[in-house]
């Protein structure tokens, strides 16, 4: 698949999503190693109230409503929002449960890349697109190094 050319008012969301994938990664990776469930339970509840919640907050408050609340790819994406924070508020400690949770990120990731933020840049006008940029707080990640689990 080509690279996706993303408006640079939206890029920096874009590469937020990066950290969301690399969570899928380090999730993946400490279960290949039999890392306890709890410990990446721990990292997944550390990385929600550090980056993910923050990062859903934005895209719901300056991009989303670009597109109509009632648009069927809001609809999903806010569904998605929310089955994925009912997740982490309930997060079980198996092995299954955890992959399950990576792959309904990674899907996640991936719907917003290649549809939501595609129709969003499609439909944005350039005065939006600016308003965006200008009032997104980009979120600086900073690792939980407590506990680096997937090294």
């Amino acid at each position: 698949m080509p690279p996706i050319k993303r408006a640079k008012e939206i890029q920096e969301f874009s590469r937020e999503h990066h950290h969301g994938l690399l969570l899928g990664w380090k999730i993946k990776t400490g279960l290949s190693k039999n890392v306890a469930p709890e410990r990446i339970i721990s990292y997944i509840k550390w990385f929600w109230d550090n980056h993910l919640e923050q990062h859903f907050k934005e895209e719901e408050r300056l991009l989303f409503p670009i597109l109509s609340k009632d648009h069927p790819l809001i609809k999903e994406v806010l569904s998605q929002h929310e089955e994925i924070e009912n997740r982490v508020k309930n997060m079980q400690a198996s092995a299954e449960f955890l992959m399950d949770f990576k792959t309904l990120l990674d899907k996640h990731i991936r719907f917003e890349e290649r549809e939501v933020f595609m129709k969003i840049q499609e439909e944005a006008t350039q005065e939006e697109l600016q308003k965006i940029k200008e009032l997104h707080k980009e979120i600086d990640f900073v690792e939980n190094t407590e506990d680096e689990f997937w090294l």
